[in-house]
């Protein structure tokens, strides 16, 4: 699988992924787990996350695994390890939670990081819609349409093509043997 298959499949797993997403209060309570668990840039084992979340039901797996998305955290050592970038904040601005306020963000760093949806992250849901750019963030712009689709050629054509090409090759590569 070259990388270009590979980065189609990528893009159709975070599709999906932004489709099965449906409830903006474990999202946030995902993205918290996170902040909470993990300091910027440096790996943590990631274990840590493990034990607290694998006895969770797939509803709140699958939002886990958004936040994870969202946030860029990247595995390290066959995945051992996760790190959460140091530009972290870059991506949450762009589903929307920008904190031009000090107390704005005092209340998100107060939100519990036990994957508990109380009273305190239904407020913060409530008054922080980001579900909707979560899953537009997720899916990414859509492919590009080729601008000059290729020419259909007849087997006459082709044939012509291929004696050109051949002939060009032989006059550009004669004197370099």
């Amino acid at each position: 699988m070259n990388w270009e298959e590979r980065k189609a499949n990528a893009a159709e797993r975070k599709r999906q992924l932004a489709a099965r997403l449906d409830s903006n209060e474990l999202l946030l309570a995902g993205i918290r787990f996170y902040l909470g668990i993990l300091a910027p840039g440096r790996p943590v084992a990631t274990s840590l996350a493990h034990a607290r979340s694998k006895d969770l039901a797939r509803r709140v797996k699958t939002h886990l695994r958004g936040a994870r998305r969202i946030l860029g955290i990247a595995f390290t050592n066959h995945g051992k390890f996760m790190r959460l970038p140091l530009c972290y904040w870059r991506r949450l601005q762009r589903i929307g939670l920008e904190w031009n306020d000090f107390d704005e963000r005092e209340k998100f760093e107060s939100l519990n990081t036990n994957l508990v949806i109380d009273e305190a992250v239904k407020a913060f849901a409530l008054s922080h819609p980001v579900l909707v750019a979560a899953r537009e963030f997720l899916r990414g712009p859509e492919p590009a349409k080729p601008t000059f689709p290729k020419p259909q050629l007849n087997a006459h054509d082709e044939y012509l093509q291929y004696h050109v090409m051949q002939n060009v090759r032989e006059r550009l590569f004669v004197g370099r043997d």
